[in-house]
């Protein structure tokens, strides 16, 4: 951190942090509660080594459909709720859908699946997803990304300049050049 202290990246970067304030803070609540939420909710319910996966897919989903896209939807395969989204390619022509949730058994998969949704629905009526949308809706806007676009091209720059100092021997005491 020393060797960055007189860098401008860190002015860019609070500029950076002013201008998507609004979505951060929104988003920020929204992942808080969905925390708090599923935590307790899904601990006997589904595998424990897909929370993880379950709470980012659903965060996520929260996320899109702020933006005004549709959730990316689940499929009931036994035991398993797979993502309709994008599939990861395996190599040989084939590809997989994540895993967003392994339910007890074949029987609980319904339940779980209704769970995930409801809880996409609740999201909904929380206060912070009327600021999340309106301050999505800002940031798409092509002013707004022409700008966004601009300070993290000033961020990157900023980023050269430090790796370039820490190139140059003697330019900064802190780096091992």
């Amino acid at each position: 951190m020393e060797h960055t202290k007189d860098s401008p990246v860190w002015l860019h970067w609070d500029n950076w942090r002013k201008k998507v304030a609004g979505y951060e803070t929104a988003s920020l609540g929204l992942f808080e509660w969905l925390e708090n939420r599923i935590e307790v909710d899904l601990f006997d319910v589904i595998d424990l080594t897909q929370m993880h996966t379950t709470r980012i897919w659903l965060f996520g989903n929260i996320l899109r459909t702020a933006s005004g896209a549709e959730d990316e939807g689940l499929e009931s395969k036994g035991r398993d709720l797979v993502s309709l989204g994008g599939a990861v390619s395996l190599g040989g022509g084939k590809e997989a859908r994540l895993i967003v949730a392994q339910a007890a058994n074949t029987a609980s998969a319904r339940a779980v699946y209704d769970y995930l949704s409801s809880i996409l629905r609740q999201a909904q009526e929380k206060p912070e997803w009327a600021i999340l949308r309106s301050a999505t809706t800002e940031l798409k806007l092509k002013e707004r990304q022409i700008e966004l676009r601009r300070i993290a091209n000033q961020i990157d720059s900023a980023l050269v300049s430090i790796e370039l100092m820490r190139a140059l021997p003697g330019r900064c005491h802190l780096c091992p050049v």
